[in-house]
This record gives structure tokens, sequence and C-alpha cells, in this order.
């Protein structure tokens, strides 16, 4: 692999290291051998000096939302597919929306917000929100300790940009990480296009 490929997304890492937060996403390094984090795109939803929190938003599972969950009503017709958000804490779920109206839902980037009032966002799933594009439900999450994220960033292991709501809801959520990295073009396109790296 040409050394110029790891110094560029290296040298990113560490320009954007004490800007980066909220709304950005995490793209994985090809040379991120965590299996966890193979080809992962996560969405930053939180990240501070007690730790960081997001969510992989390329990781649908091979079960739908009615099968995960038989019980739930408002979930009982959908084929939509549940996603894994992460390796940390699988029995708990987040909603991925875009629906600005739910009392305390937290802005993550444009058009994308987490989670919201209980009650609300039921009702906001039972109505069956339009189209595939309009929330997405996660199982666990991706997590780091304190200054771990800082870290990884430094060595090079992620790469970052500004999340876009369009690949958060993707329909071929397993061609998001190649698509985000061509989309910032130069060494990344390269990235995304090298057989031997993925």
């Amino acid at each position: 692999m040409p050394d110029g490929l790891v110094f560029e997304s290296h040298d990113v890492g560490k320009r954007m290291i004490d800007s980066f937060g909220r709304g950005e996403f995490l793209i994985a390094h090809p040379n991120l051998i965590d299996p966890n984090f193979r080809h992962a795109v996560v969405l930053l939803c939180d990240h501070d000096e007690e730790g960081s929190f997001g969510l992989t938003v390329n990781d649908p599972l091979p079960i739908s939302l009615s099968d995960a969950f038989p019980s739930a009503e408002e979930l009982a017709r959908s084929h939509r597919r549940l996603f894994r958000g992460g390796p940390v804490g699988g029995e708990q779920l987040m909603v991925l929306h875009r629906c600005e109206e739910i009392p305390s839902a937290i802005p993550i980037c444009e058009n994308v917000f987490l989670g919201g009032d209980p009650d609300l966002l039921r009702e906001y799933l039972c109505s069956g929100a339009g189209e595939d594009d309009e929330y997405r439900v996660f199982a666990g999450y991706s997590g780091w300790g304190k200054c771990q994220l800082d870290t990884e960033v430094e060595q090079g292991s992620w790469i970052l940009c500004p999340a876009r709501s369009h690949f958060v809801f993707a329909a071929s959520a397993d061609e998001v990480w190649a698509e985000v990295l061509r989309s910032l073009g130069g060494q990344f396109a390269l990235l995304a296009a090298d057989p031997n790296l993925n």
C-alpha cells in the first residue's frame, strides 16, 4: 500500500482532533483491525472529556424489526431491518430519525435526530413514518472511554468528516463505507477502490 494513503488519513485525523464531536462520521480506515469496525461508518452522537458514543449506520442485521420484536404492536408490520449500532449494550435500542417535532429529540446533524419522548417516539414508529429513510432502529452502540477515541484518531484508525443524512439513512447500507470515502475524493476515494484494502 502506498505510504501516502496512511499519511493522508493520519494527517486528517490530527488536523481535526481538537474540533471533532457530535455530528461527525468516523470512517474506519482499512488498516483498522478491530473486526467490530471493519468498513464501519459511525455517526458520532456524543464526545466529551468523559468519553464518546456513536451508532454504526452501515451494519444491518439479517432480521426485520417485526421478527426481532414480535410483541411490539407498532413494529408488527415493519419489514425494516434492525441495525447493529455497535458492540456495546446489545440489549439497548436507539432510534435515529428525521422528525424534529418529537420533544427531547437530540439533534445530531442536519435532518438527523436521536431518540426523544418515548411515548411520542412510539407513536411516530406506529405511524409507519412514511418512506424507508425516515428512521432507523439500532441494537447496541459504539462506545469509547475517556480519551480512547482521541487516541484512535491520532493513530489514524479513523477518517473524519461531517455526517450527512442521506448516508445515515441510505437504502444500500452495505455500500455506505465506500460511498462516503468516494465523496471525499482524492486519496480517500482511492482507499475505497483499492482491492488490496478491501
